[in-house]
């Protein structure tokens, strides 16, 4: 008889090679919770999902604040190349609500992130288009020092002279 020999089946062999290969695969990223509904804006970096508005207040939705942004406080001022202040706190918010097209919106709660006052920390996008980037991007929104997720799109808003820094 000719040709090659029969190979026996190994099966720890086969469960060993199975194992390398599925460490080799990157692991698909993971969200603790997925909070979606009606957003009601509170400023340019914390929003409640799933609520309503009553009386101009946000109120029965979660609180979630931006993941990878910080955009200033309600009530901050800036001051401009020129000397000159404006409502920069404001005008962040009111970016934020130009940029949710939709009624609703889906906010995804990462590995059990919170900021200093326990807020979950989440990556929120109306459509596709995720929010914290789109704040960055319009130089309403900086990158926190603890994260270098936005850093390219941020120099490019300095470089245009937006928001923070014209």
């Amino acid at each position: 008889m000719t040709g090659s020999p029969k190979r026996a089946f190994r099966p720890f062999s086969y469960l060993l090679g199975l194992t390398a290969a599925g460490a080799l695969m990157p692991e698909p990223a993971r969200s603790d919770a997925i909070i979606s509904g009606p957003p009601c804006i509170m400023d340019g970096n914390t929003l409640q999902v799933g609520g309503a508005v009553k009386d101009g207040q946000c109120w029965g939705g979660i609180t979630v604040r931006l993941h990878g942004s910080t955009a200033p406080e309600l009530t901050e001022t800036c001051q401009d190349s020129k000397g000159v202040n404006w409502a920069c706190g404001q005008e962040a918010r009111v970016a934020l609500v130009q940029a949710i097209r939709l009624n609703e919106i889906a906010c995804y709660h990462l590995d059990g992130e919170f900021d200093d006052r326990d807020v979950p920390l989440a990556t929120c996008l109306s459509g596709r288009n995720d929010l914290s980037l789109l704040l960055v991007q319009k130089g309403l929104a900086r990158m926190p020092t603890s994260s270098d997720r936005y850093r390219l799109e941020e120099q490019a808003a300095r470089r245009r002279g937006l928001g923070l820094w014209r």
